[in-house]
């Protein structure tokens, strides 16, 4: 029998699959006004893979060249890792976050000159791709209690929740994963569920924490311990999470509460109100 070729992408039809074109128009609606006029396509990415290291790609905004625009009228494509999209515990929530990630990273191009938005000479509006920065970051957090790589680690773990039984030793109690041509030792089914259910828990208390001391205008340990009961060794962990991605400035010297920095773009009063 002739082996046939996979085609690993499909353009999503807004007829059949109403949903994913459903939350672009929501998200769009409420922060993206820029890009309000930009025609984006939904496509999904099949059989997606994670990489060496474990990483596994969710979505990915791709900007459509002139000499594609000859064939199609869209400004961009963004692709959906369908496998994860379809998956029942892959919740409303985290579809809105993920789309609302991927249209960050699609803007209007501006004249250097005049700040006046590019149009090419057929009379289209120009647009370009951007890469992360803290604004987009501090605003995803906000709105949805998570950020993309904390979408991604869940995903990876719910996959792997998934094909559990593909893993499962011959005693039927425990599980072992196999990554790059290594077996790692015998988990119990029931840690390894765990596992899975606790990465989807620090999502969404990492968003539960930034939304805290945003509203506070202040951080410090204390202050997660008392409103989010949690331990001492757990709040100094977020903390410096915070820390890492821009949301709080570094450990004064006298040990008082930490600076909440604004997001880009907005006054100190805006970013804590």
């Amino acid at each position: 029998m002739k082996k046939t070729k996979k085609v690993n992408f499909q353009l999503i039809d807004p007829k059949e699959e109403p949903e994913p074109y459903n939350l672009l128009v929501e998200v769009r609606e409420k922060t993206h006004e820029t890009i309000g006029e930009a025609k984006i396509a939904l496509a999904w990415r099949l059989r997606e893979k994670a990489d060496p290291d474990g990483k596994l790609v969710l979505g990915k905004c791709i900007r459509v060249s002139d000499l594609y625009k000859e064939f199609s009228e869209f400004d961009a494509i963004i692709l959906l890792n369908s496998e994860v999209w379809n998956d029942i515990e892959f919740t409303r929530e985290k579809k809105l976050a993920l789309i609302d990630h991927e249209l960050c990273h699609l803007a209007p191009k501006y004249d250097d000159e005049t700040g006046e938005p590019v149009v090419d000479e057929r009379g289209r509006q120009v647009y370009r791709t951007r890469k992360h920065d803290l604004e987009e970051f501090s605003g995803i957090v906000e709105r949805h209690g998570c950020w993309k790589r904390d979408l991604e680690r869940f995903a990876e773990v719910l996959l792997r929740k998934q094909k559990s039984p593909l893993f499962r030793d011959k005693d039927e109690t425990t599980v072992s994963i196999e990554f790059q041509g290594k077996k790692s030792e015998p988990i119990p089914l029931t840690e390894f569920s765990e596992r899975c259910d606790q990465v989807a828990k620090d999502c969404d208390l990492y968003g539960q924490a930034v939304r805290l001391v945003r509203e506070a205008g202040k951080c410090s340990v204390s202050l997660l311990q008392r409103k989010l009961s949690l331990g001492y060794g757990t709040a100094a962990h977020i903390i410096d999470q915070m820390e890492e991605r821009g949301v709080v400035g570094p450990a004064p010297a006298n040990a008082g509460p930490r600076e909440v920095l604004p997001i880009i773009g907005q006054e100190p009063s805006a970013a804590v109100n």
